[in-house]
């Protein structure tokens, strides 16, 4: 089982049609097919009825759907935040300072970390100093 399978079932059940499900995939059909037989045989359960007209899901395959685009959020979510971790757009500094500081300088200062980098997680500690 592999990402573009998963893209591909969620894509057909979306579509229910395996012409347009292959065009929006940018793929053949015979090939879509190929993918979602691979793809149930893998699971060991049928996720779709089909007949030469009619695509539709079955209880298994509602709840097949409904996990793998969770699964499929969760990876696009974790792939961003891994890529803006690298690219330091995402992470976190610690301030110390003291009482007279946090009344004068300090909240300028943090005002302009935040605009200029809105991923990073700002901690501070008074009289740590």
């Amino acid at each position: 089982m592999n990402i573009q399978q998963l893209k591909s079932v969620v894509t057909l059940s979306e579509k229910l049609n395996f012409t347009r499900a292959a065009t929006e995939l940018n793929i053949v059909q015979p090939a879509l097919s190929r993918q979602i037989k691979q793809l149930e045989i893998e699971i060991g359960a049928v996720i779709f009825k089909r007949d030469k007209r009619n695509v539709e899901l079955i209880p298994a395959g509602h709840y097949f759907i409904k996990e793998i685009k969770k699964l499929l959020s969760g990876l696009e979510k974790t792939t961003k935040q891994t890529a803006n971790i690298h690219n330091g757009h995402v992470g976190e500094i610690k301030i110390g300072f003291t009482h007279s500081i946090m009344q004068t300088i300090l909240p300028d200062i943090l005002k302009k970390i935040h605009l200029q980098t809105p991923g990073i997680i700002r901690f501070t500690d008074e009289n740590c100093v």
